[in-house]
């Protein structure tokens, strides 16, 4: 059972624009609502670059703290090395043949600080 009721000009005018009103809002919710999903895509794809380029920086410390490794065992080696001939009594000159000055020297590295 339908009830009918008359609508004048003036009523269905009324109705259109608020039809029209509340399309305009839905419209304007869509557009903010796509805009919001662009900026979250655009800060997703940012922190994906991010995460790759600390990705690659990692890759390449740890790399260059493998070579620092190795670096420092041999160092070890040489400095125990000059130690035993030193406590053979070995001449500092035939040492100097053996083991040059600068393998003694402190090794410098410069160091990336990153996060």
């Amino acid at each position: 059972e339908r009830k009918r009721t008359k609508k004048t000009t003036a009523d269905i005018m009324e109705i259109m624009l608020q039809w029209r009103h509340e399309d305009m809002e839905n419209k304007r919710k869509v557009a903010s609502a796509t805009e919001s999903a662009q900026d979250q895509e655009h800060d997703l794809k940012r922190r994906t670059l991010d995460l790759e380029e600390r990705k690659m920086k990692m890759k390449e410390n740890s790399s260059k703290l493998n070579c620092l490794d190795k670096l420092l065992k041999m160092k070890v080696e040489i400095l125990s090395s000059y130690r035993k001939l030193k406590d053979q009594k070995i001449s500092e000159e035939l040492i100097n043949m053996i083991i040059p000055a600068s393998m003694l020297e402190d090794i410098e590295v410069e160091v990336d600080n990153t996060e």
